[in-house]
């Protein structure tokens, strides 16, 4: 048995997210972070505490714990490579960006799966002040080819949108967004360099706010984990001392790279006399890089990120009395950091990580249902109480007899793992079991453009209870279809909670959907199944896109925009390419073919199957189907649609 129920919902306004109150503790152990290097910029990794030696205000400490941190393991094999590459003679000469289907450089080679909190390695905002097409082209080489699987990733504009308001009033708001939001999805990564802002003018109103959109970053690193960082591309102009010590008391690391080449005057970065930059890198243990917007811009995104896949840590107990309490001095203490070993170099911050509160604070419980709820959907990682599968569908409606167009629209579908949620046993003998399940979509500019939610109650009746132990293990299914009023970037997020038990899970997916109206061929989203009679392995979920090897996988796809030319007009003729992908690029190509298309009225569907190879490794994988319109020129011959899928090996699967 199967529950599938559509989303009966009720208005619940989604509430915003607020900063949750940070407790202190009240200890003497003080923490410093760093790096050190050697005169040719490579990582020192082997040194022990007598090789270091650390001042507090000018005095010697001594140190109680010391560690090295290894946040990522070192690259090797193709990675390795594609860090160590050399620039081609074109590249070199013309400074175009050369995208290579390299391991880890194609979007759709890491499929994406929503990060649990302890998966995450490393957090990083890019702060985007130089805008510019040749700058933004190197930012999106970096994320598309060393972003790993344990990286959270923001990007955001140090500009920011005036909107204008009722009364003749304006609002500021950032202009990234969804895209300011931290993902480890490349496809959304790579829309939102695409996408960042570049020019304010009368039809883009914005202002330009450098030191509040780099405040906002170190704030949005407060609560996450991994080695958390912000790095700023452009020049900088603005308060230091504030932002060092607010990056320091949250444990963030500034780095800056500034793309204007060689300094034309004595004022520029680098020069005595004019260093908010260069002290914004250097007393957080950053680094600060004057580059220039070609291929020693990657060499330099690279050797940040070298940086921040290690580093060591060190404790002491400071000798004197503790500084931030001492009676009208609210100064933190200097920390200076010493390497006694002869040619290295030493990156670290100039005080330690975090700093006690004059006043504890407490977080009060958070056990109202809209809370949790909300807490749960805006969370940058996934809650995993209770298992869910969110497989948000797009297609178009029917054509509207007014406008003769079509609008598009997301199905989210909404699978729950039953194993997961709690029945209670009822006065008559009965079971009980509450759900509270919310779903919202969002614009490209962060607001919603739909939200559902709904408290869902199933009673098992007594005479039925000795079929429970079955029913319970039942996972429901809901869904829900929200109307959109144009095509584009969309993020749809949703979060269950479990009544009785209060356990939450969520998940969040990026959409980028395509025009319906546009006179070439598009893609709704794929829908994968196994073929009719086929028998599902038990520990396999088809519905949740989990097949196993030597499975015929089918798929589907509503197809627009064919061209039919001719009186009577011919058969559309389509071919299709499918390939699966994983981390290390295509993984399983199959070539062009006639796709099959039918028809159902005034709807077209794309079909076909991938045979999944019988020796091919368990793991997540990323369907990608590539239509070829024949009849089409050949700017509008070509649509691409993916899907995540799971191989699954019967022996293992969950």
């Amino acid at each position: 048995m199967r529950l599938a129920v559509p989303f009966l919902f009720l208005g619940l306004p989604l509430l915003p997210q607020t900063e949750d109150p940070v407790i202190r503790v009240d200890v003497d152990l003080r923490q410093v972070d760093f790096v050190v290097t050697d005169a040719k910029g490579q990582h020192v990794n082997d040194l022990r505490p007598e090789d270091f030696l650390l001042l507090e205000d000018g005095k010697p400490q001594k140190l109680t714990n010391f560690s090295w941190i290894e946040v990522t393991p070192p690259p090797t094999g193709a990675r390795l490579k594609a860090l160590q590459e050399r620039p081609t003679l074109w590249e070199k000469y013309t400074g175009v960006v050369s995208f290579k289907k390299t391991p880890g450089n194609d979007i759709l080679a890491a499929p994406v799966a929503n990060p649990h909190k302890e998966e995450i390695r490393r957090t990083i905002v890019f702060v985007i002040n130089d805008t510019s097409v040749p700058v933004m082209d190197r930012v999106r080489k970096f994320i598309d080819e060393q972003v790993a699987p344990g990286d959270m990733i923001s990007v955001r504009s140090t500009r920011r949108s005036v909107v204008p308001g009722p009364g003749g009033t304006a609002t500021i708001r950032d202009s990234m967004g969804i895209f300011q939001e931290f993902t480890n999805d490349k496809r959304q990564l790579d829309a939102a360099t695409e996408r960042v802002p570049r020019t304010c003018d009368f039809l883009n109103q914005c202002v330009t706010d450098v030191p509040g959109a780099l405040i906002a970053a170190i704030q949005s690193l407060g609560n996450v984990p991994g080695r958390k960082a912000v790095v700023f591309v452009g020049g900088y102009r603005g308060p230091v001392n504030n932002v060092v010590n607010m990056a320091n008391r949250a444990g963030v690391v500034i780095n800056v790279l500034n793309p204007a080449g060689t300094p034309m005057n004595p004022m520029e970065e680098g020069f005595p006399g004019a260093e908010p930059a260069v002290d914004l890198a250097k007393y957080t243990g950053g680094r600060w890089l004057l580059t220039e917007p070609g291929f020693a811009m990657t060499a330099d995104l690279n050797e940040v990120m070298e940086d921040l896949s290690g580093y060591y840590l060190l404790g002491y107990h400071p000798a004197s009395q503790d500084t931030d309490r001492a009676p009208g001095k609210t100064a933190r203490p200097k920390i200076e950091m010493k390497v006694l070993r002869e040619g290295l170099i030493v990156h670290a911050r100039n005080g330690y990580i975090g700093a006690p509160d004059l006043v504890t604070k407490t977080t009060p419980p958070k056990a109202g249902r809209e809370e949790a709820l909300t807490d749960a959907m805006f969370s940058a990682f996934t809650a995993d109480g209770i298992r869910v599968h969110l497989d948000p569908l797009f297609f178009a409606s029917p054509l509207d007899p007014k406008t003769g167009k079509r609008h598009p629209i997301v199905r989210a579908v909404l699978d729950i793992d039953g194993r997961d949620l709690t029945y209670t046993e009822l006065e008559d003998g009965g079971r009980k079991m509450v759900l509270d399940v919310a779903l919202a979509v969002f614009n490209v500019d962060g607001t919603q453009a739909g939200a559902k939610n709904q408290t869902f109650t199933v009673i098992v009746p007594r005479e039925k209870v000795a079929k429970f132990a079955t029913f319970a293990k039942l996972s429901p299914q809901y869904h829900v279809d929200i109307p959109l009023s144009k095509p584009g970037p969309y993020q749809v997020r949703t979060a269950v909670r479990d009544g009785a038990s209060r356990e939450i899970g969520s998940s969040y997916a990026f959409l980028e959907i395509p025009d319906f109206n546009q006179r070439k061929i598009s893609l709704s989203s794929l829908m994968l199944s196994l073929p009719a009679g086929t028998a599902s392995v038990p520990s396999l979920r088809p519905e949740w896109n989990e097949f196993a090897p030597g499975n015929s996988v089918q798929f589907q796809s509503e197809v627009f925009g064919l061209r039919t030319p001719g009186k009577p007009p011919v058969p559309p003729d389509v071919d299709a390419e499918v390939r699966l992908y994983r981390g290390g690029g295509p993984v399983l190509d199959i070539p062009a073919s006639a796709a099959r298309i039918a028809n159902n009225g005034n709807q077209s569907f794309l079909s076909g199957s991938v045979q999944i190879p019988n020796d091919l490794p368990a793991g997540n994988y990323a369907m990608e189907v590539i239509a070829y319109d024949r009849l089409a020129p050949p700017k509008a011959q070509t649509a691409i649609q993916w899907i995540d899928l799971t191989v699954l090996r019967p022996e293992i699967a969950r």
